[in-house]
């Protein structure tokens, strides 16, 4: 009994690592394009400089020492501080490193690394060093993390509602009636929530009581959320081509990059991402067919 509860526990932390791994390799697309980085220093510059001025936040006036040549601008110039930062982050230090594809993991670590550079800008600026540079860096820490993290927070939630009513609205300007590789997606009560042209479809994956819908868009990978069964999702693809290879995946055999055997399990390697989905054994004679045909 005891072993039978171990291995249950030790599977459902396997599941929650692999759904953690899958979360954190997610692509973040929001933020590739030179033009929405520049959209996120305004956004950050405008709701910090407001936030900090209408709502005073933190008793901030109190630990705050201007330093002469910034008193006449006062919690201006600390708006002023956290935008630079972001700029100096997003608009050359992002263009100088590339990656390939930015994920949740990459923004996670880019985010704490930004916050960090603001905490020891601010310490330099305003601390009180009769204090001492360490505990005024460990007290501006606090302010910096919630202070850039409310402007952050937003300008994210904005730049996706902006792209993701841009990829509808070039979904609906391309599509046509005579389209016959147009996809259109139904969620669990029947309604197309999503089209897309089948050559820019990479994957499907289910998660929970939703299917994942990993496509390319000027060269981006991007993400479409749907809420539906992989099940129902499948039957809606039947026509199109698209390939169930596993429970939680189906795949568009156009985009496939290699598909092959390490042991005992068969895998595919997608196109134009780092992604490797595998193959159930159940599956597997149909895929075979499909390469052999």
């Amino acid at each position: 009994m005891v072993e039978g509860t171990l291995s249950h526990l030790g599977s459902i932390l396997a599941r929650i690592f692999a759904d953690m791994s899958r979360f954190f390799n997610t692509p973040f697309p929001y933020l590739d394009r030179l033009k929405y980085r520049l959209m996120h220093v305004l956004i950050i510059l405008v709701f910090s400089v407001l936030f900090l001025i209408v709502f005073e936040p933190f008793n901030i006036k109190a630990w705050l020492k201007y330093p002469d040549w910034l008193k006449n601008l006062g919690l201006l110039s600390l708006g002023l501080t956290f935008s630079f930062i972001i700029a100096f982050s997003q608009l050359l230090v992002r263009t100088l490193i590339k990656i390939k594809q930015f994920k949740i993991f990459h923004l996670i670590a880019w985010l704490t690394a930004e916050i960090l550079l603001l905490t020891v800008i601010l310490t330099l600026i305003f601390a009180d060093y009769t204090i001492g540079f360490l505990h005024e860096f460990f007290v501006t820490i606090r302010f910096a993390s919630v202070g850039l993290l409310l402007p952050y927070s937003f300008s994210i939630l904005i730049l996706m509602l902006i792209q993701q009513h841009n990829i509808r609205e070039q979904s609906r300007s391309k599509s046509s009636p005579g389209s016959s590789d147009l996809i259109h997606l139904k969620d669990e009560r029947e309604q197309v929530k999503f089209s897309i042209h089948k050559p820019s479809v990479l994957y499907l994956e289910s998660t929970d009581n939703y299917v994942s819908i990993y496509y390319l868009q000027e060269d981006h990978v991007r993400k479409e959320m749907l809420r539906n069964s992989m099940k129902n999702v499948e039957q809606q693809l039947y026509a199109s081509g698209l390939v169930r290879c596993h429970r939680s995946f189906i795949v568009n055999m156009e985009n496939v990059h290699w598909f092959k055997k390490e042991g005992r399990n068969y895998l595919f390697r997608m196109k134009h991402c780092d992604t490797i989905i595998p193959v159930s054994r159940a599956f597997v004679p149909a895929i075979k067919s499909l390469f052999q045909d």
